[in-house]
C-alpha cells in the first residue's frame, strides 16, 4: 500500500531524473499511513502489537481532535524509526528500475 502511494514521487525519479515538489501529497498521506499502522494498529515488528497515543476525535465529523502521549521519549524515537522504515524505505523502492 505504501508503495502505491509513493508511486509518483518514484515515477518522477525514474521518468525525469528529478523529484520536484509535486509529489508532497503521496508523502504526507504515505508518512499518514505508516504512522497509523505503528501507532493505531500494532503492526510493528519491533514495537509489537499495541497502540500508542489515546485519540480524541469527534466521530460524527470524522475529525482527530487531538491526541494525548501516552508514552516515553524513547518509544516515541522507535515510533520515528519504524515510521520512517515504512513510510520511505519500503515505498521508495520500486520493483521496476528499467525505463519505458
Amino acid at each position: 500500500m505504501l508503495g502505491v502511494m509513493m508511486g509518483g514521487r518514484v515515477a518522477e525519479e525514474l521518468i525525469f531524473d528529478e523529484v520536484t515538489t509535486g509529489a508532497s501529497n503521496d508523502i504526507e498521506r504515505a508518512t499518514k499511513t505508516a504512522l497509523g499502522m505503528v501507532k493505531r494498529y500494532g503492526m510493528s515488528p519491533s514495537l509489537g502489537p499495541r497502540t500508542f497515543g489515546k485519540r480524541e476525535e469527534l466521530v460524527f465529523l470524522g475529525r482527530e481532535l487531538s491526541e494525548e502521549k501516552d508514552y516515553g521519549d524513547k518509544i516515541a524515537e522507535e515510533i520515528d524509526v519504524e515510521e520512517r522504515a515504512g513510510s520511505w524505505e519500503r515505498g521508495s523502492q520500486p520493483s521496476f528500475r528499467g525505463r519505458p
